[in-house]
């Protein structure tokens, strides 16, 4: 393991396999309960052949289906998914085929027991990190409590810029400064910043290229934006730094109002709050996790009742709703927004097993702003929620 220093107060967590323990943790969970919900199918479909005469068995199977086919590919398990959806296609029409849908139960069956033995033998599914296992910051541990202003973490060892951005910047943000890879790191970590600026060029063994693919690694800074600050001019640099993972380049000398601007842009998502409405616990606590990670601010509920309740009592810069729940459709939840004028213009994103071009466009007439598939990339969601955000601060 290589230690980061770590800045007072700051909570070590041991990264394991190369995955983060709190993440780790997650994926732990949902794999306890997929041991739960085998037992449940296996319950549901234990007498496949009289799955044509009960309707409530069908209907069950069919919704455990449909979680497993939205969350599987999310943790690591893409064949949960693809024999989630296959078994939830099976069971739509309305001439199901018992006999298809007991073959399709038992693979599904098999591959979400596949899945929990290779955790019960230690393996771990999910994608490893190149980068060597680190010491990173409990992601619990929230940004500074009282801040009135977005945090804005500046890595550059040259006095001259950092002088310049804290003049910038010290009205509208809470500005940190780090001179050198490692302590901008562990900064990182246990801040929280909702903006980084990071030089390319630093005293130490590791330049900002590396560094910032190390919080690229990380995910509790994989979504920060981070804007790379280089005298380096030259195309295949410019493109290596985005690649990586830089939000955008400024080239060394630059005019103080470009970097003003850009800053500014970026640091419109502080205080964001997302409001996510979905009955599956496992992608509950995933995009929250991701999304806590990126700086929001996160709610989380399990029905359409309680996510109107919240609605009524709290004030969201964005919803995340499931369109498909057994409560209420997030459909309807939708018109009852757009029919309040204080709920109207929050921009909403249905996340949806649902993914005919049909659903898709029946589901953007309906009124939403976007419309996201499960299983889905969670980066992703957690990239597109920020662009709408920044798009109806404009």
């Amino acid at each position: 393991m290589v230690a980061i220093p770590q800045c007072s107060g700051m909570k070590e967590i041991e990264m394991t396999s190369g995955t983060p323990v709190p993440m780790h943790n997650i994926r732990d969970k949902y794999l306890q309960s997929l041991a739960v919900q085998r037992t449940d199918i296996l319950r549901l479909a234990a007498a496949p052949e009289c799955v044509e005469t009960n309707p409530e068995d069908l209907e069950g199977l069919r919704m455990f289906a449909h979680k497993l086919a939205g969350t599987g590919k999310i943790y690591g398990f893409p064949e949960i998914s693809e024999a989630g959806y296959s078994l939830e296609c099976a069971l739509r029409g309305e001439d199901a085929v018992p006999a298809d849908i007991s073959r399709k139960t038992k693979y599904l069956v098999s591959v979400m027991e596949r899945a929990i033995r290779s955790h019960d033998a230690g393996g771990d599914p999910m994608p490893e990190p190149e980068s060597p296992p680190t010491t990173v910051a409990d992601p619990s541990h929230s940004t500074p409590m009282g801040l009135e202003k977005p945090i804005l973490l500046v890595i550059d060892d040259d006095e001259g810029i950092t002088d310049l951005v804290h003049s910038l910047f010290d009205q509208v943000a809470h500005v940190e400064i780090r001179a050198d890879a490692r302590s901008g790191l562990s900064a990182a970590a246990e801040l929280r910043p909702h903006l980084i600026l990071l030089d390319e060029r630093m005293p130490g063994e590791r330049s900002g290229l590396e560094l910032l693919q190390q919080l690229r690694d990380i995910p509790i800074t994989s979504n920060v934006p981070v804007i790379m600050m280089s005298a380096d001019d030259s195309l295949t640099s410019i493109m290596q730094a985005l690649v990586t993972g830089a939000t955008d380049y400024v080239i060394k000398p630059f005019e103080p109002m470009t970097l003003l601007t850009k800053g500014l842009d970026l640091l419109k998502t502080y205080r964001t709050r997302i409001l996510i409405v979905d009955d599956d616990p496992a992608v509950r606590d995933l995009l929250e996790y991701k999304l806590s990670s990126a700086g929001c601010d996160v709610v989380a509920v399990g029905d359409c009742h309680e996510g109107w309740a919240k609605l009524e009592q709290e004030q969201f810069s964005l919803v995340l709703l499931d369109r498909m729940m057994p409560d209420l459709d997030g459909s309807i939840l939708l018109r009852m927004m757009h029919s309040d004028e204080t709920t109207s213009r929050i921009p909403v994103i249905f996340l949806t097993a649902k993914r005919s071009a049909a659903d898709v466009v029946d589901g953007l007439l309906t009124g939403a702003a976007d419309y996201i598939t499960k299983p889905f990339d969670a980066d992703n969601v957690v990239q597109r929620c920020l662009d709408l955000v920044k798009a109806k601060k404009h």
